[in-house]
């Protein structure tokens, strides 16, 4: 694994497992970010898969749900690797949903700022589980 890449087998592609998320998960929020995870095993060797979601409620045009779903893609890519340590020193396997909750665009600062504000609550919860 690179330690900043994010390749296909990181990310969430099941629908079982995207319902387990919302049915079973539990969620973190931090500002305009929430994260939910779910504790699972899955055969793949990473710690972690992960996706991103930005509401059409909200962002009506693609466009805008993609360039926000690609920041926030990169920011969790690039402060991944907080989360990893922690979760292969504890041998945990997690699922995670990143959701951009704010009405208005953030920029890329404002949204690495969340994303490691949430990595951060995430690995406090898990901490005292």
């Amino acid at each position: 694994m690179k330690q900043f890449g994010l390749n296909k087998e990181e990310r969430i592609k099941s629908k079982k497992l995207f319902d387990n998320i919302f049915s079973k998960g539990k969620s973190v929020k931090s500002g305009f970010i929430r994260l939910n995870y779910f504790e699972t095993q899955f055969d793949s060797a990473n710690t972690a898969k992960v996706a991103f979601s930005v509401p059409k409620k909200i962002f009506k045009r693609a466009v805008k749900r993609n360039l926000l779903k690609r920041r926030t893609r990169e920011a969790y890519r690039l402060n991944k690797i907080f989360l990893y340590d922690f979760l292969t020193l504890n041998n945990i396997k997690i699922a995670i949903l990143f959701v951009y909750l704010a009405k208005d665009e953030k920029t890329y600062s404002q949204i690495e700022k969340e994303v490691l504000k949430t990595i951060k609550l995430l690995i406090a919860k898990l901490e005292n589980k």
